[in-house]
């Protein structure tokens, strides 16, 4: 690795550094995101700011986080597993396999 390139990387290190800061997200291990569907386009400009989204799935007028996307697992098309002790069921399923939780 040449010295250019370690120089411009840790000055965008301590740039995200300083905006994390700014933004409160300093101490944040793991960002998680839920609701309407992330945009692809939008989940890789907060991994390109060394911070990436984790997708969850709850339905918060009847309960808590039910599903979870992991790093190693994430992909916008899903909202991933669901968590330990928890029974999901599809309603509605068409030909597509598109269903309701």
């Amino acid at each position: 690795m040449n010295s250019s390139f370690k120089w411009k990387y840790w000055l965008a290190r301590k740039i995200m550094q300083q905006l994390k800061k700014a933004m409160g997200l300093n101490k944040c291990k793991v960002l998680l995101v839920g609701g309407a569907p992330l945009s692809q386009e939008l989940s890789s400009d907060f991994e390109n700011l060394l911070m990436p989204l984790t997708n969850i799935f709850g339905l918060s007028e009847t309960s808590g986080v039910v599903t979870i996307a992991l790093q190693h697992q994430d992909n916008e098309q899903t909202v991933g597993q669901p968590l330990e002790h928890i029974e999901i069921k599809i309603d509605k399923l068409n030909h597509d396999e598109d269903g309701e939780v």
